[in-house]
């Protein structure tokens, strides 16, 4: 089947969610569709372009003028879709909810195309509510959201729901490519290691293991308790280093920047134990299936989260946080990981056959193949 992944944001080989996008591609593929990606590429000369076989398919022009494109300019995609006689669209949504983006959905609907809308997140109100763009940004959204049901045939979701915005839902875990995820060679280290890898938000929620690594010290901890943040997002490196000063922790604690590849390895390789969302609840989202999890369980190290996640709530290699502000208790985390007796490929195997996006592409494979049935 003619088929287009359309993504409205750059590819980058550092990016976790770049690396999800081109491993759910190439699990479509594997699965034997002929599918083109279509992806937005911003060019040294600040040009920003839609593109599709490395060819300029939509040109976005620069500067303010490609920001509002991006919440206005469709035409040339759909245009292409009709031209290239395209029957499925798997849409990642990125909250771009306009007048005109509905009349894109419309536009593919009628050249006859079967639209899917993979949302990363949800739900994801409280994303947009910092600052005026955002808040004008919200609005429109919520407006124009509750017509996706005239144009989209199914919501990709990593929740249990089974309608959004009265679209039938499939449901489905974040995964890996696992082949491209090393496995984790600890390495002898002195004292305690944690690392935190994510492109920094507040619902990451590092502040609280900050305030827990104080309070270790406090209670009379002794062990020399590190604490490796890797990510950009300068407004929260700012934060996170002005809270480690003010708590005298601050040769704790490190803010790495965004690494990857051989680098980013290394880390893993002297940690004992990975951090994973602990404030989720601060954008009211409780169950969520996180990308981050399934990547640290990939390289076979332990972690923490907050949120419920059935896919990892009842692994032995798990620890879970409270939803809530309070300090992580890193006395806690010490005393798991020395009580835990999982290597890392053990961890790793939990995964191995059903976390892939080979599997879980399928599961939208054969909910694609109900729905073209009963069409012909």
């Amino acid at each position: 089947m003619k088929s287009l992944f359309l993504t409205f944001r750059p590819i980058y080989e550092e990016s976790g969610i770049s690396k999800k996008i081109i491993a759910q591609y190439n699990a479509f593929r594997s699965l034997g569709f002929d599918m083109k990606l279509c992806k937005m590429v911003i060019e040294k000369s600040g040009r920003y372009s839609y593109v599709i076989d490395d060819k300029v398919v939509c040109n976005l022009g620069k500067g303010v003028r490609a920001k509002i494109s991006l919440y206005t300019k469709y035409k040339e995609i759909a245009e292409y879709v009709k031209k290239h006689n395209i029957k499925y669209v798997y849409i990642r949504y990125v909250l771009n909810a306009t007048p005109s983006f509905l009349r894109f959905l419309s536009d593919l609907k009628e050249s006859g195309a079967v639209l899917f809308l993979e949302i990363p997140t949800y739900p994801y109100d409280k994303e947009l509510q910092n600052g005026i763009v955002s808040k004008v940004q919200l609005l429109v959204e919520k407006r124009c959201r509750k017509y996706f049901k005239k144009y989209i045939d199914r919501i990709i979701t990593y929740t249990d729901l089974s309608h959004i915005y009265g679209v039938p839902c499939v449901n489905i875990s974040n995964s890996v490519d696992i082949n491209s995820i090393r496995l984790r060679h600890p390495k002898p280290h002195k004292g305690f290691v944690m690392v935190g890898v994510a492109q920094l938000a507040p619902w990451h929620g590092y502040d609280r293991i900050i305030r827990g690594i104080s309070e270790y010290y406090k209670k009379g901890g002794k062990e020399r308790v590190v604490f490796y943040i890797i990510g950009n997002g300068a407004k929260f490196i700012k934060e996170y280093q002005e809270l480690s000063s003010e708590l005298d922790v601050a040769d704790h604690v490190y803010c790495e920047g965004m690494k990857s590849g051989g680098e980013l390895d290394e880390y893993f390789d002297v940690a004992d134990f990975a951090i994973g969302c602990l404030a989720c609840h601060r954008k009211n989202v409780f169950k969520v299936k996180s990308l981050k999890n399934v990547e640290y369980a990939s390289r076979g190290i332990p972690f923490i989260y907050s949120e419920m996640n059935d896919d990892f709530d009842n692994q032995s290699y798990v620890l879970k946080e409270s939803a809530d502000e309070s300090p992580v208790d890193i006395n806690k985390i010490i005393h798991f990981v020395n009580m835990l007796k999982m290597s890392p490929l053990e961890i790793r195997e939990t995964i191995k056959n059903t976390l892939t996006w080979d599997a879980q592409m399928l599961k939208v494979s054969n909910v694609l193949k109900k729905i073209t049935d009963e069409k012909n």
